[in-house]
C-alpha cells in the first residue's frame, strides 16, 4: 500500500521529535519517539522512511550505550537507502560512533569519510557539520592528532553558526575546550569552555560536558574545591541519561580530584567506577582513560601491583588504536615507577616515553607532570 503525504509527515515528525528531545536530554522519550516512528514505517512507510526512523533508533541506542544494538541497527538502515541519501550518512557515522567505541579507528575514519562525502556531493552542510565533528572527536583525539581535531572542530563550528543551528555548536566547542585544557592553553580552554555555555540546553548531555570541562579546569585553578559542585552537577545530568562517556569522563575527573587532594581510597574508587561503567558499555576508548586513572590512585594507595597491571593493560588496548598521546603518557608513568622500584627496564621505557612526546608533539605532557619528569630527567 502506497504511503500518504499525511502519513509521511508523522514519520518525519516522530523522528523530528526524537531528535530535538534526545538534544534536551530526554533520552528515553527521544527513544520512545524513535520506535514509534520505526513501528509507523515498517508498518506503511517506504524504505527511506523506514532507514530514517532506524538511524534515529540507532542514535538514541547509542547514546545509551548499546553499541551493539545501535550497529545492528544503523546496518540495517544501509540496507534500506538510496545509494546516496542524507540518511545513510547518518547511519555511516553511527557505524562510525561504533567502530570508534571498539577501538577500531580506521575503521571509523573510513565511515566518516564515506558519510563526509556524501554529505557533500547534496551539499547537505548540516550532515557535514556533524560528521566533521565526530571525524574530530572519534579519530583524531584518540590519536592524538590535536592539529587535525582543532582544525576539523573548527569547521564544524564554523557551519553549526553559519547555518544557525546553536544547538549542536557545543559538540565542536566541548572538544576543543578539552584539547587546550590537556595541552596547557587554559586560557584558552576557558574561553571556550564559556562559549559554550550558551549553547548548551539546561538538562541536556552538553550541559553535562560543560559542567565536566569546567570542573577540569578548576580544579587546575585558584579554588580546586569548586569543582566539586560542577561534577556534582555534571553527574545529576550524566545517571539520567546514562551516556557512557559523560559518566567516565566525570568520574576520571573526579578521581582525579581527590588523588590531587590526598583522599586516594576515594580517588580510587571512582577510578574503579568509571572503569566498570567503561566495561559495560564496552568501549575500548574509555576503558584506557579508566585505567590509567585507576593505575595512579592504586600507586596512590600503595599498591603498585595493580599500578603496573593496569598501565600496562591501558597499553595492549591502546596500541591497536595507534593512540599516540595516550601511549606516551602510558609508558612515561610506567617510566617512573620503573624508576622508583629502581627495575632495569626503566630507561628504555623512558627512552620509549620520550620518543613518543618527540614525535608527537607532546612536550606539554612533560610539563604538567613535571614533579614525576624531574628525577627521571
Amino acid at each position: 500500500m502506497a504511503v500518504t503525504n499525511s502519513e509521511r509527515s508523522s514519520i518525519a515528525d516522530l523522528i523530528e521529535e526524537s531528535y530535538a528531545l534526545e538534544r534536551s536530554g530526554d533520552i528515553s522519550g527521544a527513544l520512545n519517539q524513535g520506535r514509534a516512528a520505526l513501528e509507523q514505517a515498517r508498518s506503511f512507510g517506504g524504505n527511506e522512511d523506514v532507514a530514517a526512523a532506524l538511524a534515529c533508533v540507532a542514535h538514541c541506542q547509542q547514546h545509551l550505550g548499546h553499541y551493539d544494538q545501535a550497529c545492528t541497527l544503523a546496518e540495517e538502515a544501509l540496507a534500506y537507502t538510496t545509494p546516496d541519501s542524507q540518511t545513510k550518512a547518518e547511519a555511516l557515522r553511527i557505524l562510525g560512533n561504533c567502530a570508534h567505541e571498539a577501538g577500531d579507528l580506521a575503521s571509523a575514519e573510513e565511515f566518516y569519510h564515506r558519510a563526509i562525502d556524501i554529505a557533500r556531493q547534496l551539499g547537505h552542510n548540516r550532515a557535514l557539520q556533524i560528521c566533521l565533528h565526530t571525524l574530530s572527536a572519534c579519530v583524531y583525539i584518540p590519536r592524538g592528532q590535536f592539529d587535525l581535531a582543532l582544525a576539523s572542530d573548527e569547521e564544524s563550528l564554523r557551519l553549526a553558526l553559519e547555518l544557525n543551528m546553536p544547538e549542536v555548536a557545543w559538540f565542536p566547542l566541548a572538544t576543543m575546550g578539552w584539547v587546550f585544557w590537556v595541552t596547557g592553553q587554559r586560557t584558552r580552554a576557558l574561553a571556550i569552555t564559556e562559549e559554550m555555555r550558551g549553547f548548551v540546553q539546561p538538562g541536556s548531555i552538553g550541559e553535562g560536558y560543560y559542567y565536566c570541562l569546567s570542573a577540569d579546569l578548576a580544579q587546575d585553578g585558584e579554588n580546586p574545591d569548586s569543582a566539586l559542585p560542577l561534577y556534582a552537577h555534571a553527574r545529576a545530568i550524566a545517571e539520567k541519561i546514562g551516556d557512557p562517556g559523560l559518566n567516565v569522563e566525570l568520574r576520571v575527573g573526579l578521581s582525579r580530584y581527590y588523588r590531587s587532594t590526598g583522599s586516594s581510597p576515594a580517588a580510587h574508587d571512582w577510578a574503579d567506577d568509571a572503569y566498570s561503567i567503561a566495561q559495560r558499555a564496552g568501549s575500548r576508548d574509555l576503558q584506557s582513560w579508566a585505567l590509567i586513572e585507576r593505575g595512579r590512585s592504586a600507586w596512590e594507595i600503595g599498591d603498585l601491583d595493580q599500578t603496573e597491571s593496569d598501565l600496562t593493560a591501558a597499553i595492549e588496548l591502546l596500541t591497536p588504536m595507534q593512540a599516540q598521546y595516550d601511549l606516551a603518557q602510558v609508558n612515561f608513568l610506567l617510566a617512573v615507577l620503573y624508576h622508583y622500584q629502581e627495575r632495569p627496564e626503566a630507561e628504555s621505557t623512558w627512552l620509549e616515553a620520550v620518543a613518543r612526546v618527540e614525535s608527537g608533539g607532546y612536550a606539554f605532557l612533560l610539563e604538567r607532570e613535571r614533579k614525576l619528569a624531574f628525577p627521571l630527567l
